[in-house]
């Protein structure tokens, strides 16, 4: 099937005012063929328009192209309100996906559809390739991937309690720009990604010389604070023993510590503790907030007391919620890791940190958690299937709490259509929108959420976790030691009795 139609003829297009200007002339009385000539219009052309005119005066000069489209504008209205709102809930529909549900749509809506869809059980590339243009907010883009947990973990519930710890320690010691940081880690790979190079037309393999073929990860630790300034990083080398050659000509005044994992771990982040109060310059007098993910390196009885004496405020981000929240995973990490001060100041603004602004995100940054909402036993929802001004969709749970709250999303966010298509069976209808399943049974959740670690009564909780982890630890220890003394016990006894010699006859 031809894609792109090459134009067959050089004839100009007619503006509309020019053919109207003509028709009325010949109806008034001028020969047809001298109008023709003296607007430049074909005969035969004019002659139609006149015949149309005066069967319909109306609609002489509407185009006709509307009479061959499958749907209405309403109907694809409907239809890219729906694709909109899936690829927000991170379940957008494929080319072919979209072909199959505009061929289900048109069927079940009684729509005249060509004999190649009927054929092929699905509507073909021209009409996608026409929707795609006649709907200028579609595009087909390249979706990254994203985690169900880090889909559904963003909601409302969690983000408004990081906005009220977020609030509380703010007028609690009304922190300026400066005295706000954010620190998180990050891969650096040994081996970088070699740039284009000019090579002949004909070769198969270009090849460029690196240090190596296959690199090692080696982690970052980076801290910044609102106004666009950093502290030097420290790296974690994938080593047993650091030397210092490993960090020669790497920024001025960065650090280096080894850990066979190369990650980050308790030891090493209360190390980065003590470097960051060298650079920041804080204490009591002048004291600082550390926003910083929930990782258990961040999280010591030890060094949140370190952070205390040194006038350091920590709170920690939902769990999952790093690509929203935080700064430097907002513009600093993705585009090599760029730490300049705009970014680092942008960060910070679409984060709602700095300049503070509990309503930075919308309701349809919300979409994607509402596949897990479940309605209470009490509630009743109701979703219209043929009015779509009035159909609701339920608001986002707190998925830690499991607290239940139905909204009205935002009109502006569904792009509704009038209520003239009220006899319409929407896409919706044909292709409901994802939903988890019932929970079979209440299971505990051990997810944590946003917290002010170094508040007193989080540290003792904390302690007391910790403490908990240890003498469980302890104990399976010496259980695992006493089975090892038992079989060892029977191994010694079987042997005894088979080694005994036997009592002379």
């Amino acid at each position: 099937m031809v894609r792109n139609r090459i134009k067959k003829t050089n004839k100009v297009a007619i503006p509309s005012e020019t053919m109207k200007v003509a028709v009325n002339k010949v109806l008034e009385g001028t020969q047809l063929n001298v109008v023709a000539r003296q607007f430049n219009i074909d005969r035969m052309t004019l002659k139609r328009y006149c015949r149309k005119k005066r069967l319909n005066p109306n609609e002489a000069f509407k185009p006709n192209y509307n009479n061959r489209q499958v749907f209405t504008a309403e109907d694809e209205k409907s239809l890219s309100s729906y694709l909109l709102i899936a690829s927000k809930m991170n379940y957008g529909l494929s080319t072919r996906s979209t072909r199959l549900l505009a061929y289900e749509f048109a069927l079940k809506n009684n729509k005249i559809c060509p004999s190649s869809w009927i054929k092929n059980k699905i509507a073909g590339i021209d009409w996608l390739q026409g929707f795609m243009k006649r709907q200028p907010k579609l595009s087909l883009r390249t979706p990254e991937a994203t985690s169900f947990a880090r889909s559904t973990a963003f909601n409302k519930q969690t983000v408004r309690e990081f906005f009220q710890n977020l609030k509380t320690v703010r007028n609690r010691y009304k922190y300026n720009p400066n005295c706000i940081y954010n620190v998180d880690e990050t891969g650096l790979t040994t081996v970088q990604k070699p740039v284009k190079v000019l090579a002949g037309r004909e070769s198969k393999q270009v090849g460029r010389i690196t240090s190596a073929e296959r690199g090692t990860l080696v982690t970052a630790c980076c801290a910044s604070n609102a106004i666009g300034n950093s502290i030097p990083p420290l790296f974690i080398f994938p080593r047993v023993k650091f030397h210092d050659y490993m960090i020669k000509e790497g920024p001025p005044g960065c650090v280096g510590f080894a850990n066979p994992s190369g990650w980050m771990n308790s030891e090493i982040f209360i190390e980065w503790i003590k470097h960051f109060v060298k650079y920041s310059n804080c204490s009591q007098e002048s004291p600082v907030l550390l926003l910083l993910d929930s990782h258990e390196s961040h999280i010591s009885v030890k060094g949140l007391e370190l952070a205390i004496q040194h006038g350091i405020t920590m709170i920690s981000f939902p769990p999952h919620c790093s690509h929203k929240l935080q700064p430097l995973d907002r513009t600093v990490f993705g585009p090599l890791k760029s730490f300049s001060p705009s970014n680092i100041q942008t960060g910070f603004r679409v984060a709602g940190i700095e300049p503070f602004n509990s309503e930075i995100f919308k309701g349809d940054e919300y979409l994607p958690s509402s596949v897990t909402d479940r309605a209470a036993p009490d509630t009743v929802t109701i979703t219209p299937v043929n009015n779509m001004e009035s159909e609701m969709i339920p608001a986002h749970v707190n998925h830690i709490e499991s607290e239940i709250t139905i909204v009205n999303i935002e009109t502006s966010i569904l792009n509704k259509v009038s209520t003239s298509v009220a006899s319409i069976i929407s896409p919706e209808v044909l292709k409901p929108y994802p939903k988890a399943s019932a929970r079979k049974k209440k299971v505990k959740s051990r997810q944590l959420k946003t917290r002010i670690l170094t508040d007193t009564p989080v540290r003792n909780e904390i302690r007391l976790s910790k403490e908990k982890k240890i003498l469980k630890q302890t104990k399976n220890q010496q259980n695992v030691s006493t089975k090892d003394k038992k079989e060892t016990k029977n191994y010694l006894l079987r042997n005894k009795k088979q080694c005994k010699p036997k009592a002379a006859s």
